[in-house]
This record gives C-alpha cells, sequence and structure tokens, in this order.
C-alpha cells in the first residue's frame, strides 16, 4: 500500500517536533544563542519535515508515490515546493485559490515581520550548494551553524507549510485516515 498524504503530513509532524525539542532551550523568551550542533540538527530536521509536508501536498494533488519519488530524487525543498504551486496553480477548483501562492507567505516571528518570504528564504537557502540540503546537516563536517536568524525562523516556516498540508489533504482528500 502505498502512503498517503496523511503519513507524510504525520511525519512531517513530528519530525517538526522533534526539530523544536532540540531547539526548545534556546527559544523565546528564554531568548538563548543556540549551539551549532542543535542548530543544525535542528535545521536539518526542519528541512526534511518540509519535504515531506511538500509530498504529502502532491499525494493529496494526485501524485504516486513513485512518481514523487523520481522527480524528487534530490531532495530538494524548493525544487518540491515548485512543484507543489504548479500543480495547483494547474487545478480549476476555486477552493485551491488560498494555496496558490503559497510561497509568497511571510512569517511573523517574534512579532516580527521575517525578512523574506518563504520562497525568497529557500532559494537563498539553497543557493548555497551541496552544503544546504537537508542531510548534511548531520554531519560533523560543517562545523558552523549557517541557519536563517532567528535561528528558530525555519521552523516556524515549516509550522506554517505542514498546516497548509493538512488543510490541502483535507479539502481534496476528505475520507483520508492517517494509518500509517
Amino acid at each position: 500500500m502505498e502512503a498517503t498524504a496523511s503519513c507524510y503530513i504525520e511525519h512531517a509532524k513530528e519530525m517538526n517536533a522533534i526539530a523544536r525539542s532540540i531547539l526548545k532551550p534556546y527559544l523565546p523568551p528564554k531568548k538563548g544563542v543556540v549551539n551549532g550542533l542543535s542548530g543544525k540538527i535542528s535545521l536539518g530536521l526542519s528541512l526534511q519535515a518540509g519535504e515531506l509536508a511538500g509530498k504529502g501536498m502532491l499525494r493529496a494533488l494526485g501524485l504516486s508515490v513513485d512518481q514523487i519519488k523520481k522527480q524528487h530524487a534530490r531532495h530538494n525543498l524548493l525544487d518540491l515546493c515548485r512543484h507543489v504551486q504548479s500543480e495547483i496553480e494547474a487545478r480549476p477548483e476555486k477552493e485551491l485559490e488560498i494555496f496558490r501562492n503559497f510561497l509568497l507567505w511571510t512569517p511573523i516571528i517574534d512579532d516580527v515581520l521575517f525578512g523574506s518570504t518563504l520562497g525568497e528564504y529557500l532559494v537563498k537557502h539553497f543557493s548555497k550548494g551541496a552544503s544546504a540540503q537537508p542531510r548534511s546537516y548531520f554531519y560533523p563536517d560543517l562545523p558552523e551553524f549557517t541557519g536563517p536568524k532567528p535561528f528558530h525562523a525555519l521552523l516556524i516556516m515549516i509550522d506554517h507549510l505542514i498546516n497548509l498540508a493538512e488543510q490541502l489533504t483535507k479539502l481534496l482528500c476528505p475520507k483520508e485516515t492517517v494509518d500509517c
């Protein structure tokens, strides 16, 4: 049995929850300075959670697991999100209107509008090359944490992406259950 959109989303939620738990000692109101190792691991988990949320959206939009694996074997969240956006834009349903420009969403972090949209952040992040890929953050050969400022911005962006994935799945697959 192929994984459902809901299965992808449940995995994404759990992965981002783990990323949040790693950062918890540093999150506001404490306003601590995240150490490099914690920041790297949390960032990698959030990037992978975002990838799973995007794949859940593609499943809800009707793509098979095999199609998703073939088209997104490089694990690039930016490419995946662009694919999701193009799939949504190609659909005629009026109900999808709220999802059409999700990459233009700008988060508010600690009551301050973040300096870029979700799409702009991902473009900047992945412009760093191979070291910006999610799995790179789990290896000790990247000594510096090069995540966003504030450091928990990606966590919040991925929470939003997961929420969108849940909403899209409820809209397009209302009878789907989480049976992973």
